[in-house]
């Protein structure tokens, strides 16, 4: 099938999903169960169009056809707990490769406690995902990477004097994959801050977050455990009236269990700001230790700088570049770029728009044989009863 068929199977499929939008709006109404709980009925239906669905240098072109039903129950409205319970199902259909067709699941919780003095949150998720990313590259080309991801944690601030506070949390991510090829992980974090008032608006902080790593193959072959430790300082609020965010800086080490050890600048920070009542830039800096699917320890650098335009109340128009350095500790480093362009469009409180264009390109350390770049294009309608 040529690229002029594709895009007609893609036009066809845009117009499909948007007359079963159309229909599905004079469904039903969401359910109100007692005086503080709500049940929605959520949805999407969408087709995307990728010229490199698998993010490789063989590329594969194909269109795929997006069907996400699901519903939702949030809890506590008005009240000082509240929180929400979801699932969802993501049924994707591959017009040419149908061997990478899925069924996934999603199921995701959260609640959250807040008396003005003391806040405390908890979430919980399980996530089926099939997609291969920069960093995680299925070894058999024209594959996807099929794995299971269990989130659970909590954070909490708590006030300590008039003028400060401390924060603490915890949170344990466990992924692990179908395929052999890849390396299993549990990967704890526990982040300490303590909060001083600088200003009304503004606090400075100090901090410290501790991360154990603790990785394993399926096949045998050993993997590379790891710590790591961020000393930091930082501050958090509204710097101007038209700049507020948050952001720290400060020494991260990581120590691998019969590997190099490293020590570097980290960074974490997002500032948002307002250019007018319609225009936001957002401006985000990270450096940070992680480890690929293949249990390689990395250092990750970005830079990225959004825009979001609200046109009108109903419409807004975003975009994003984003730089990022991928540096790992027992090969050469490979360079991602990533930019995107996208619109949302509310035509009710049922029903929402959204289109999008992303470019990825990936320049890798290893040459040809690890470079590849991806044009996609999307249109979806999200459905809210």
């Amino acid at each position: 099938m040529n690229s002029g068929q594709k895009m007609n199977k893609f036009t066809s499929l845009i117009v499909s999903a948007t007359v079963m939008a159309g229909t599905t709006v004079s469904a039903a109404p969401f359910l109100a169960i007692g005086d503080s709980a709500e049940l929605f009925l959520t949805g999407t239906v969408g087709v995307r169009f990728s010229d490199n669905v698998t993010l490789s240098s063989n590329a594969i072109e194909d269109v795929v056809f997006e069907v996400t039903p699901g519903f939702a129950l949030e809890f506590g409205k008005n009240a000082l707990t509240s929180g929400s319970f979801s699932y969802q199902e993501a049924i994707s259909r591959y017009v040419d490769t149908s061997n990478l067709d899925s069924e996934l699941s999603s199921v995701r919780f959260n609640a959250n406690y807040d008396n003005g003095k003391t806040q405390v949150g908890v979430n919980a998720s399980y996530e089926e995902l099939n997609q291969n990313t920069p960093t995680l590259q299925n070894p058999n080309d024209g594959e996807l990477s099929p794995r299971d991801v269990i989130t659970v944690g909590g954070d909490g601030e708590f006030e300590v004097s008039q003028k400060s506070s401390m924060s603490v949390g915890l949170t344990y991510v466990d992924t692990a994959y179908e395929q052999t090829a890849f390396t299993d992980s549990e990967i704890a974090t526990v982040p300490l801050k303590y909060y001083f008032e600088l200003t009304p608006k503004v606090d400075a902080s100090v901090g410290f977050r501790y991360r154990n790593s603790d990785l394993s193959n399926s096949n045998g072959t050993p993997a590379i455990d790891s710590e790591d430790f961020f000393y930091s300082v930082g501050a958090r609020g509204d710097f101007t009236p038209k700049l507020k965010g948050s952001f720290s800086v400060g020494l991260t080490d990581r120590q691998n269990d019969g590997g190099p050890d490293r020590s570097t600048l980290g960074l974490d920070s997002s500032l948002d700001y307002l250019w007018s009542e319609k225009t936001t830039f957002n401006a985000a800096i990270s450096n940070d230790f992680g480890s690929s699917g293949q249990g390689e320890s990395q250092e990750n650098s970005s830079i990225s700088l959004g825009v979001r335009v609200q046109v009108w109340p109903e419409l807004s128009l975003n975009s994003k570049a984003t730089y990022r350095k991928i540096d790992y500790f027992n090969k050469p480093a490979d360079d991602y770029y990533e930019f995107t362009l996208g619109g949302e469009y509310t035509l009710n409180e049922y029903v929402t728009f959204t289109s999008g264009a992303v470019y990825k390109d990936n320049k890798s350390g290893l040459g040809a044989s690890g470079d590849f770049d991806n044009t996609e294009f999307s249109f979806a309608a999200r459905i809210r009863y």
